[in-house]
């Protein structure tokens, strides 16, 4: 009984802290945004003021356990660090840097303020449906679990019993496996699960699912290497995305990083570091190259030498910035430590950071991981629609002028899909805006799920969605926006007892049947139009 005590005590604490927190965030964000918005009036003293108030939000952000604002907060105090006051007003290219993270931290505040956690900060869409193992699951109850994942693009396997299941995580590569410790044909402990993350070093992400729901049974669970814990009634929202948030792990434990090097041997020695653990790297040695080794292979992190012989390291940098594309990825500048002290003030300006080149492997790994680790929460907080989780309009007016100038200059086709919800202004009506943004949650999670990794899904205003499928004639882009469109109309939404299903209308376009942008744009467009006007539910192909 007094262990029980403890427990919900504990239990209150943490929820006072994250209550506590949410509490004065808005105070603490205004205070920051309001400083921010009179930077060209800020002196020396207001500044540091400025830097502090950064500090102290990331510091409680990350006690409070919300990781999302303490990134940001502290790239934003970093950042503020490294800014000269003295330039006023702050004509530096570091205030571009400022705004965004200004802008990617307001986001991510009025979203934990509105518990609108609707998108992962780390989502991109998966090439390939993640898989999960069930392990000794027969009854009623988690059998209906797997027939749910199966709906929403997870693949199921059951294995019988423990014996079989090293063999199989092998042979397949789970992203996740499920344990009932309910069910009797599972003949397991918690030392199974223990010795089984110990004996594996890629093994999948273990879920408990049980009906006991105390602390000392999560604990033990974690301890065991459990990495999540789910007491039935099963929440099978939270599963999906537990598994989805999995596989988004493991695709992205590969970094990407562009070296630009007109050295060659130099720029092999670094490259061969890099590849040793496990970071992906591409090699730039003809800087007037830059624009399409960055639209080829998207970096991450470009890793420029300052010194180059025929280009200006800074002035490579400052041509990446002029793609909006690219202004948010990061650039760090790799020099001896001489030649830093030299340009430390030109870089402070430009806010950029940099590698001196007498650090360690180790070091140089530490280092690259952060920064990428930093960027990718960063770089999503900015490109992303907060209520679907989809690109927002920006990227994906970027990412169409980018695939146009590609497959024009190397003859590919692809297909531009317009989707428009049909009765969408029904539904607010009659069931009220929030159950109208859960429509529009499930339907990007529709896209960020079915799609490939190549493709493009963004919300194009209100509840039009668009799609950039590249390779992809108009006549293979119907059949799998008519998939989608059957996927997406089988869910069922409720309100009040009642339920009710959604469908879409889409137009499809097909490049280079429409050669400039705006002609390919209005044909979607037409045809989308088009399918409304006979009954909507349908999917259109434009017509030459």
């Amino acid at each position: 009984m007094a262990e029980n005590s403890t427990n919900h005590r504990l239990k209150q604490q943490f929820n006072t802290k994250e209550l506590l927190f949410i509490e004065n965030l808005p105070s603490t964000l205004s205070t920051l945004i309001h400083a921010w918005q009179h930077k060209t009036h800020l002196d020396a003293p207001a500044f540091k003021a400025l830097i502090a108030n950064a500090q102290q939000l990331a510091a409680h952000s990350q006690a409070a356990g919300f990781l999302d604002v303490a990134e940001i907060a502290q790239a934003l105090t970093e950042t503020l660090t490294k800014t000269d006051v003295n330039l006023v007003p702050l004509l530096i290219h570091s205030e571009s840097t400022l705004e965004m993270l200004m802008a990617a931290l307001e986001t991510a505040a009025h979203n934990l303020i509105n518990h609108q956690h609707s998108y992962n900060p780390y989502s991109r869409r998966a090439s390939d449906a993640p898989l999960v193992f069930l392990l000794g699951i027969t009854d009623q109850q988690t059998k209906a679990i797997s027939c749910l994942l199966n709906d929403q693009g997870i693949h199921t396997m059951i294995i019988p019993d423990s014996q079989h299941l090293l063999p199989e995580i092998e042979s397949h590569k789970p992203v996740a496996l499920l344990i009932n410790f309910d069910s009797s044909q599972a003949h397991i402990d918690l030392s199974y699960i223990e010795w089984l993350k110990q004996s594996q070093q890629a093994s999948p992400a273990i879920v408990i699912l049980a009906r006991q729901d105390d602390m000392h049974a999560r604990l033990s669970a974690a301890h065991a290497g459990a990495a999540a814990y789910f007491v039935s009634p099963i929440p099978t929202d939270e599963l999906v995305d537990f598994i989805h948030s999995q596989q988004l792990v493991c695709e992205q434990s590969v970094y990407r990083v562009l070296i630009i090097n007109d050295d060659r041997a130099s720029a092999e020695g670094l490259r061969l570091v890099m590849q040793q653990n496990g970071i992906k790297t591409s090699l730039l040695s003809q800087p007037e190259n830059l624009l399409e080794a960055l639209i080829d292979f998207q970096p991450e992190l470009v890793l420029i030498d300052l010194h180059l012989r025929e280009f200006n390291g800074l002035e490579m940098a400052a041509n990446i910035r002029q793609h909006y594309a690219y202004s948010s990825t990061s650039i760090v500048f790799w020099a001896d430590e001489q030649i830093i002290e030299e340009h430390r003030h030109v870089l402070l300006v430009a806010g950029e950071d940099f590698f001196v080149k007498s650090m360690t492997p180790d070091q140089l790994i530490a280092a690259i991981e952060t920064k990428v680790k930093r960027s990718r929460i960063i770089q999503e907080m900015m490109v992303r629609d907060g209520l679907t989780g989809l690109l927002n309009r920006t990227t994906l007016d970027d990412h169409l002028q980018q695939v146009t100038s590609k497959n024009r200059q190397h003859k590919y086709s692809f297909s531009y899909v317009m989707l428009d919800l049909d009765h969408f202004s029904h539904i607010n009506e009659q069931f009220g805006y929030q159950i109208g943004d859960e429509v529009l949650k499930a339907w990007g999670a529709l896209f960020n799920r079915r799609l490939r990794a190549v493709d493009t899904a963004a919300r194009f205003g209100g509840e039009v969605v668009a799609l950039i499928l590249p390779n992809t004639t108009a006549t293979q882009a119907k059949l799998l926006v008519g998939e989608l469109l059957r996927k997406f109309s089988a869910l069922k939404f409720g309100v009040h007892q009642r339920e009710f299903s959604v469908t879409f209308s889409a137009g499809i376009a097909e490049f280079p049947q429409y050669q400039d942008i705006a002609t390919l744009i209005d044909a979607a467009n037409q045809a989308l139009y088009q399918a409304k006007s006979e009954g909507r539910n349908r999917v259109k192909l434009s017509n030459h």
